[in-house]
């Protein structure tokens, strides 16, 4: 395996080398999302996040994904563990074109990372808990660049470019019916309106509870 090198020191120790997770480490918590019955984030968006996601994104250094989750789930453990209780895991969807160029979606990479972090966690193997990640709903249209734009411009682009993918097979376990309770995952929370918009469609489609897990987002919290 490769070295580690710290994208922002150079320091050989990991991706994110413990003197400087303390550029990003300014811990965030609920935040008031519409559409959600409960959304929490785990860090205020800033700079030092704001390139750490660029270089899972653009640059491929998608293995920086795996410790970010753990970080966040260091930070925020006991939140986390209640949100994936009885959920089902839900990447917010990729735009197909971008899928196509990036060769993965940053968002289920992330939901992946959180599920093994919390599992490590456990030293008895038998403890850890079967979480289900299913990438059920889908991007049927591509829509244009949203930076820059405001609520209502997004909201209309973004209104009918998901719906459920009934083709998803659904990893359940033997004798479990589908939970009624969804946990939508992505990497930044902006406008809120793609959480908003697949939250709307989860509960068109039977889903009682959908709560939000998100990386960052410079939105103020509400608090635990």
């Amino acid at each position: 395996m490769l070295p580690k090198f710290c994208i922002y020191c150079g320091r050989l120790e990991s991706f994110v080398c413990v003197r400087c997770q303390g550029l990003f480490y300014e811990k965030s918590g609920f935040i008031a999302a519409k559409g959600l019955d409960n959304c929490l984030v785990g860090f205020v968006y800033n700079k030092a996040l704001e390139y750490a996601i660029k270089q899972i994104k653009y640059a491929g250094y998608y293995r920086i994904a795996g410790q970010l989750a753990g970080i966040l789930v260091e930070a925020h453990a006991a939140q986390v563990n209640d949100l994936l209780n009885d959920a089902i895991v839900i990447p917010v969807p990729l735009a197909r074109e971008k899928l196509q160029s990036r060769g993965f979606n940053q968002a289920e990479l992330l939901a992946r990372e959180i599920l093994a972090s919390i599992n490590s966690q456990q030293s008895n193997p038998a403890a850890r808990q079967p979480h289900i990640l299913a990438p059920i709903i889908k991007r049927v249209s591509h829509t244009t660049t949203q930076v820059g734009k405001n609520k209502d411009w997004r909201r209309r682009n973004l209104s009918a470019a998901f719906q459920i993918d009934f083709e998803v097979q659904i990893p359940l376990p033997a004798g479990q019916n589908l939970p009624r309770k969804a946990l939508l995952i992505d990497d930044i929370y902006t406008s809120g309106i793609t959480l908003e918009i697949c939250a709307d469609i989860l509960r068109s489609n039977g889903f009682e509870q959908v709560n939000g897990l998100v990386l960052a987002s410079a939105k103020k919290t509400i608090g635990y």
